[in-house]
């Protein structure tokens, strides 16, 4: 290995040893002797701090995680290929974006290994909302490419690459156990530092995760923002989470929040504080971040958002009545204030659709407008309608099956009808014919349900568009739903 300096120490991390370092140009490399394994760690250096993990055993290499960033994808390559490192299967378990790096030549054999819980927080989850928003955060800097999977793997025991693995659904994507090296990989660890937790249920499914570890007596605790860190750092880490979990449930509001948790751990960096708060508490506003350099994007929408008391006093109204009616102001409203006009007109339609009288019910609007907005792959009415279908049906799981195959839900003849209509008018509307009328009229569907229905299909593909052209980032709110 060239320009390696080695490292002889006793370290803290149980059972490593014979650390060497490596200064690749922007990351680094750190390498562990592990018995039969060698684990190389690369700590990108990029503007999320991401590490990423390749475990070496007989000639086979898995990678966990991967570089994002563009200006990463070279000296990662040229590390793996000097070191005859080529990278048999990749596990992006938390982040899964950057896929292009597989065409580079030690990678461009690998396989991709995900969960299809993964796939689908990616898709419907929180996770759509940082596909959509990375790239607008960090512009042309960060490769947007998702990694799709090669092979899909279950919950519970895994061989990759002569490595014995076992694989935990976490909230946001799934840990790793690697008996074998007496090592966990999690998400976001950081003993000195606050963690992102996305809702009450990440906390719980986390903490839960955790003891868990510990239980086992793992010794080493690998994660994706962080350096490798020991037994003692996991138990200081969950009793941060316990605690964390009792702030959370005697402050009333985000602000509270933030004070109560700076007051309990006044040593910690700030880390993910304020996002924690923005998801835990809708009325938390998180402070303005300085935007990244180079990047002239709008984190809600590609076009600037007006300030509120610079628009017209009608469209002030909306949006403060949007805000004191839902708690939140939707995304949609606050990118359609670049032009108050077309808001107003919007808006002017969509209540004329929403109106009582038609013979649609809600639910059936819903399901209509989730499947297509699923067709034409918008992000932002996925998002939105979605949790309103979500909440009208109380059942999530439903949903989820309609975005991805709506043939396979349990739904009605009369539903699955309406649905089948609003996708042909997003297909082909001209090939509409008299035929789709009959089948609606016999599922008792009159001439106007049929006209609210068309309605309702132009209405939500022009928004779909529009949306989709803007890159409006789904609100967490209807995400979280």
């Amino acid at each position: 290995m060239k320009n390696v300096i080695l490292i002889i120490s006793i370290l803290m991390l149980v059972g490593m040893a014979n650390l060497a370092a490596e200064n690749l140009g922007k990351g680094s490399i750190e390498v562990y002797e592990l018995g039969a394994v060698k684990m190389h760690v690369y700590q990108t250096n990029d503007m999320m701090n991401d590490f990423v993990i390749v475990l070496e055993k007989a000639g086979k290499t898995v990678m966990i995680e991967a570089p994002a960033f563009w200006d990463n994808f070279d000296e990662f390559n040229k590390y793996l290929t000097e070191n005859n490192l080529n990278i048999d299967a990749i596990i992006p378990s938390y982040h899964p974006l950057g896929a292009t790096l597989t065409e580079k030549e030690a990678l461009k054999n690998s396989k991709t290994y995900l969960t299809q819980q993964t796939l689908d927080y990616w898709e419907t989850g929180y996770g759509a909302v940082m596909k959509a928003g990375i790239p607008k955060i960090f512009g042309d800097k960060v490769d947007p490419t998702f990694y799709n999977p090669t092979e899909l793997v279950k919950e519970g025991e895994t061989e990759i690459s002569g490595i014995k693995m076992i694989f935990n659904n976490a909230y946001d994507g799934f840990d790793i156990e690697i008996p074998e090296i007496n090592t966990v990989y999690v998400h976001i660890l950081g003993s000195d530092s606050h963690s992102e937790i996305l809702s009450r249920e990440h906390l719980n499914s986390s903490i839960k995760n955790f003891k868990k570890y510990l239980k086992k007596d793992y010794q080493t605790f690998l994660s994706s923002h962080h350096k490798p860190e020991t037994k003692a750092d996991m138990e200081i880490k969950l009793a941060y989470l316990k605690e964390m979990k009792k702030i959370v449930k005697q402050s009333k509001t985000g602000d509270k929040f933030v004070a109560n948790m700076k007051s309990a751990f006044p040593t910690y960096k700030e880390g993910y504080l304020m996002a924690s708060a923005a998801q835990l508490f809708a009325d938390f506003e998180r402070p303005a971040r300085p935007k990244p350099e180079g990047d002239n994007m709008n984190k809600i929408s590609r076009f600037p958002i007006p300030a509120v008391e610079d628009l017209p006093e009608d469209i002030q109204a909306m949006i403060n009545g949007a805000k004191e009616n839902m708690g939140f102001v939707p995304n949609v409203l606050s990118a359609l204030t670049y032009r108050p006009e077309f808001l107003r007109a919007f808006m002017g339609f969509n209540n004329a659709l929403n109106r009582e009288g038609t013979g649609l019910t809600s639910i059936e609007r819903e399901m209509m407008i989730v499947v297509f907005s699923s067709y034409k792959e918008c992000a932002y009415c996925m998002a939105s309608h979605g949790a309103g279908l979500s909440g009208e049906t109380g059942d999530p799981e439903l949903v989820k099956q309609l975005k991805k195959d709506y043939t396979k839900a349990d739904i009605t003849p009369r539903q699955k009808a309406v649905i089948e209509f609003g996708l042909k008018i997003t297909k082909n509307a001209a090939s509409v014919n008299e035929s789709d009328f009959e089948i609606l009229r016999s599922h008792g569907l009159s001439d106007a349900d049929i006209f609210d229905a068309a309605g309702y299909a132009a209405f939500f593909n022009m928004s779909n568009m529009m949306m989709s052209v803007m890159k409006v980032m789904p609100d967490v709110q209807y995400i979280l739903k």
